[in-house]
Order: C-alpha cells, then structure tokens, then sequence
C-alpha cells in the first residue's frame, strides 16, 4: 500500500512539474500578476487646411480663410490584451491656423478686412496598432470633442460715399471629430522611439453667432479697428463650419517599460474556498 502511495506522489509531482514548466514557457515574464503599462507620445509640426477650411472669405460662412498654421499633440495608450498589437490610448491637442485676412480683403477689393485666427483644441479616443520591429509603423483612428473658435471679422466696403462696416462676431464652439493618423519611425532603444506623423482632422457643425452693421462717412482716411459705430444694427445669425486639415510632423515615443508587454491574471484557490 505504501509503495502505491509512494508512486501517486511522484507521478503527481511529476505532473504539477510539467505545468510550471509549461506556464512558464507560454507565459516568459517574472510576474504572475496583472501588468496595466502605458506610454506617451508627442508630435508637432504643420497644419494645413483642406477643403472649404481654406477658401477665400468676405463673410463668415463655410469659405473659412484658413491658412497653413501648426499642431502639437500629446498621445497615452496602453495595451488591453495580452500580446495584441492593438492599443487603447487618448489624445489631447491644439491647433491654430491662421486667417487670411489680406488675401481676402484683395480678393474681394475691400478697403478694410480684419479677422481673428482659427483655435482648435481636441480631446480624444481611439484604437491604434504599432509594430513591434527595429523600424515601427502604426495606425489609429479616434473620435471625440473638438472646441474651436475663429472667423470673427470686421470688414468695411464702400458705396458712394458711405462705408458699409459688418462684423461677424462668434463663441467657442463644441463638435465631434475624427482623427485618422500614420506612423513611421524607427527606435532609438527599448523605451524610446523617433517618428514622422501624417494625419487628417475633420468636424463639421452650425454655429450661432452676431451680425452688426453700420454706415460711416467715407472721408478717404486710413481705417482702423476701432471704428465708431453709427446707426448699428444686430442680428442674429447662424453658419455652417467645416475644420478639416492634414497634419504632417515629428514626434517621439517613450514607454515606462523594457519587457514586452502581457497581462497576466493568476487565481488562488485557497483563498477563495
């Protein structure tokens, strides 16, 4: 009886052997806990406006007068499932791009343009996939809020011997956006890596704004910002907006971690009888 329990033993510890041999050859990191890394990236560079963004304007309409401008962007991700290459992370930014006040005053041959720059600033969320090589390219797309302002002109045209002065006058703006972005890079070490980015924006809404108007005397002068106002009369007025760019940069990536990444989930039975 005894050589039978002396065999059970062995061959079970024979057994529970080959398991730990085998969890450690599918699972090769030191922990058996959960492992929640993350890592950040920041670029910078150009902001290009598409589209209607960019057309000439005499009025706040859809033709936004956008100019070349530029972007700066912070991105945190982090894996939620072991070994994939696809990545959960939020992206932060601000853009500016700024109006073409003097090309449209030319354009449409008034005397007096002036406008405020556009400002956007972007809060998002998305699902992103990265290589693992020497040399690394990844994707993403997100979705999220947009808040921008700008397009706020002063314009003054002359008819006879009255000047015609209208201004556009509008607050920050809310939207959904979505974010389309492409990687290519290569890396310095296991933390640290160097990138060039090309990405689009787009969002699309109605704001609600004001429409002043009001006649001067056109006495041939130099017209300044500060006009003096004279029989002003206000509307209210709504315009369709549309912020679409491409977004061409460098950037940098760095993780706070050298092992490759895994999540790991251990269960103690003893615990939870």
């Amino acid at each position: 009886m005894k050589y039978i329990v002396f065999l059970s033993l062995l061959l079970l510890g024979n057994f529970l052997t080959a398991q730990v041999s085998f969890v450690r050859s599918v699972e090769p990191e030191e922990s058996s806990q959960h492992k929640f890394k993350v890592d950040f990236s920041f670029s910078s560079g150009l902001s290009i406006p598409l589209g209607k963004f960019k057309l000439l304007t005499a009025e706040s309409n859809d033709r936004s007068a956008a100019g070349i401008g530029g972007f700066a962007q912070l991105y945190t991700s982090f894996r939620p499932i072991s070994r994939s290459p696809w990545r959960l992370g939020l992206t932060i930014g601000y853009m500016h791009q700024p109006f073409q006040a003097k090309a449209s005053a030319k354009s449409f041959d008034l005397p007096y343009l002036n406008a405020s720059s556009w400002n956007s600033y972007y809060c998002l969320l998305g699902l992103g996939y990265s290589s693992r090589g020497l040399f690394l390219y990844g994707i993403k797309a997100d979705f999220g809020i947009m808040a921008y302002h700008g397009g706020d002109i002063t314009s003054g045209k002359i008819n006879n011997t009255t000047l015609h002065i209208r201004k556009w006058k509008y607050g920050l703006k809310a939207v959904a956006a979505v974010h389309l972005q492409l990687n290519l890079g290569a890396r310095i070490n296991k933390q640290l890596s160097i990138f060039a980015t090309v990405s689009t924006f787009y969002a699309a809404a109605l704001r609600r704004g004001a429409l002043s108007t009001s006649n001067h005397p056109n006495n041939g002068q130099q017209y300044s910002r500060n006009i003096n106002p004279n029989n002003e009369k206000t509307v209210q007025i709504e315009n369709q907006t549309t912020i679409f760019v491409l977004n061409c940069g460098f950037g940098c990536h760095y993780r706070f971690f050298k092992q490759k990444e895994s999540l790991h989930y251990s269960i103690n039975i003893d615990e939870n009888l």
